[in-house]
């Protein structure tokens, strides 16, 4: 039979990031796949991209998305549309996530393998769901539920996840046929008790009115310790025995700049994570023990050819020696700024350097030191003595950030930031929210590299270009009960 099938992505990323998604796709694909790029109503499309290959369409959709009630899937179901209407013929078609990346090529035999086998189980009746998940809310809809019953003709309800949902053009159309009745039922869902439809009535949809043939492609990684939104990690793309069906993993920080990202993106990395797996798969033992060595020699001599600035080197009349100071005690904290003494002005006209507190309304005793001899050093402790926010029971509590700028207005970088290995709890603390502010806009950081080096466990921070002279600052957070030391360096892409 043809195989050819239509991937639909609702694309809320930047544009910064579209040209590494699309050759995510184009890398793990073949000529018999197709991806559709569905982006909002009214934002423009970077005209570059659209001939990128003859495999990729990308369109503005009629429909603004929202997290929850009934948008991102009637955002499919328009893709879906789009497929009938420009593609021709077409088998399967199967929605993914804009935060999620393949990971390995996609098989379409191991797929089939999978989406063949008959899957009835996993529906609960429509009069009798539990007390769990969106349930919880999708029983408290009565009219919702009486226009499932009624109009929709559902008995049974079954909650699959949207992203990787692959089933075949006709399953899909059953779901296309009923677009009217799924904006309608969704009027009479109450705000307050809104829940994704997308991940609710595409499978109950087939269930009832198509086959019970589907498959999932994408593994969904959720909320994990050390992780942010559970995102992907090297061991997660490593994975010897992953099911043969997927081929997507979510969620994945949108920045190359991101190791994993990096790693299923940029060719090599793609083709050695490959030979990586498979010899891991293989117990192939020596040859692990060779990749080994060989990335380790290859580490110290790359590390050998970086060159890296002490991040006040731009400061002027910064000499070794230099020092300045805040120390507080018993201070309560409310949003305020205090800035330090370092006689340099950023181009804001503020100083080099400030606190900013968040409004926890916490008495601490605060002291940071900011120091240059040889290197960019920062010292930071802050000890709450005295809880008086209503979140008492929260520790660590972030207590503020300490904001500093290299002063060089804000072109495309790379922060080095290195922590004792003595306290390696301060470093993971401090790392779990670094953030880069310019402008009046501050965003969370990703970390691009982390590794053990001497006597420190580096960090490496990616900052790209911005079309402006104004300075950027880097933010490192202190909580209730930091105590910490860094040193502070920064590489240009660009000799300035």
């Amino acid at each position: 039979m043809g195989h050819k099938v239509v991937f639909s992505a609702l694309y809320n990323e930047s544009d910064e990031f579209l040209p590494h998604f699309i050759k995510n796709f184009l890398n793990f694909t073949g000529a018999d796949e197709i991806l559709l790029i569905n982006v909002n109503p009214g934002r423009l499309i970077p005209l570059p991209l659209i001939h990128e290959s003859g495999r990729i369409f990308l369109f503005n959709g009629s429909i603004s998305r929202h997290r929850l009630g009934h948008t991102l899937l009637m955002g499919h179901i328009e893709s879906f549309d789009y497929a009938l209407n420009n593609i021709g013929n077409f088998d399967f078609f199967c929605p993914i996530a804009s935060n999620s990346l393949f990971f390995r090529k996609f098989n379409f035999p191991d797929v089939f393998s999978d989406y063949s086998l008959p899957k009835n189980n996993g529906y609960v009746s429509i009069d009798n769901l539990p007390d769990s998940w969106w349930y919880n809310n999708v029983k408290k809809c009565d009219d919702f539920m009486h226009f499932l019953k009624n109009e929709m003709f559902l008995d049974n309800l079954s909650g699959w996840q949207i992203e990787g949902f692959f089933s075949s053009k006709d399953n899909w159309a059953a779901i296309h046929k009923n677009q009217s009745n799924i904006t309608r039922s969704a009027a009479l869902v109450p705000p307050d008790l809104n829940f994704p439809f997308e991940e609710i009535l595409p499978r109950s949809i087939i269930l009832k009115f198509g086959t019970s043939q589907m498959s999932s492609i994408c593994h969904n990684f959720w909320a994990r310790e050390g992780t942010l939104y559970g995102n992907v990690t090297i061991s997660d793309i490593l994975w010897p025995n992953v099911p043969d069906r997927i081929c997507l993993m979510k969620w994945f920080e949108r920045s190359f700049n991101n190791l994993m990202t990096f790693a299923v993106i940029d060719e090599w990395a793609i083709d050695t994570v490959e030979k990586i797996r498979m010899s891991i798969q293989l117990k192939k033992s020596p040859e692990l023990i060779r990749t080994l060595s060989f990335f380790d020699s290859l580490q110290n001599s790359i590390r050998g050819h970086l060159s890296f600035i002490p991040f006040t080197q731009a400061w002027p009349g910064i000499t070794d020696g230099f020092s300045c100071a805040i120390k507080q005690d018993a201070i309560s904290i409310d949003r305020k700024i205090l800035q330090f003494n370092t006689g340099c002005h950023s181009t804001s006209g503020s100083s080099s350097a400030y606190l900013y507190f968040e409004a926890s309304r916490d008495v601490v005793d605060i002291d940071v030191k900011l120091s240059y001899n040889a290197n960019s050093v920062l010292e930071v402790s802050c000890a709450r003595i005295n809880a008086q926010s209503t979140d008492v029971a929260v520790s660590p509590a972030l207590e503020g950030y300490v904001y500093i700028s290299p002063l060089r207005g804000s072109p495309a970088c790379f922060f080095r930031l290195r922590f004792p290995l003595n306290d390696p709890s301060s470093a993971g603390q401090v790392m779990s929210r670094p953030v880069i502010f310019h402008n009046g806009v501050y965003r969370v950081a990703s970390v691009a590299v982390s590794a053990i080096i001497g006597g420190y466990h580096e960090y490496y921070i990616r900052h790209e270009a911005l079309p402006s002279d104004v300075d950027i600052w880097l933010g490192l957070p202190f909580y209730d009960d930091s105590n910490y030391t860094c040193l502070i360096d920064i590489t240009y892409d660009e000799p300035l």
